[in-house]
């Protein structure tokens, strides 16, 4: 039983001295929308240069470089739903909704 309040104690000396501008994985996945999985992957990857692993062999990540990325995800999704509403435009599937939606109404 002590040992177990000790570690709890190491635990938490421990997190108090990660440094504010790092994320765990956990964190850096909430704050991406993805899966610890997934984001380790991108780790692997080599997505992420500003990575370190604390001596416990858990990885840490600079939470510029998360949020940089993030901001790179949400311009992408932004751009490819301007291109797919273009081309939706060029097809001639726009009208269509529209007039749709004028008959519903009446």
């Amino acid at each position: 039983m002590k040992s177990a309040k000790r570690d709890r104690t190491r635990k938490s000396v421990t997190s108090k001295r990660r440094r504010s501008d790092e994320l765990t994985v956990a964190e850096a996945s909430r704050l991406l929308h993805v899966s610890r999985t997934y984001l380790t992957a991108l780790i692997d990857e080599g997505k992420f240069l500003e990575v370190h692993t604390t001596r416990r062999g858990r990885r840490r990540i600079s939470r510029a470089e998360v949020l940089a990325y993030k901001e790179q995800i949400v311009k992408a999704q932004a751009d490819g739903l301007e291109r797919m509403i273009r081309a939706s435009e060029r097809m001639g599937l726009y009208d269509g909704e529209m007039r749709e939606l004028s008959l519903h109404r009446k």
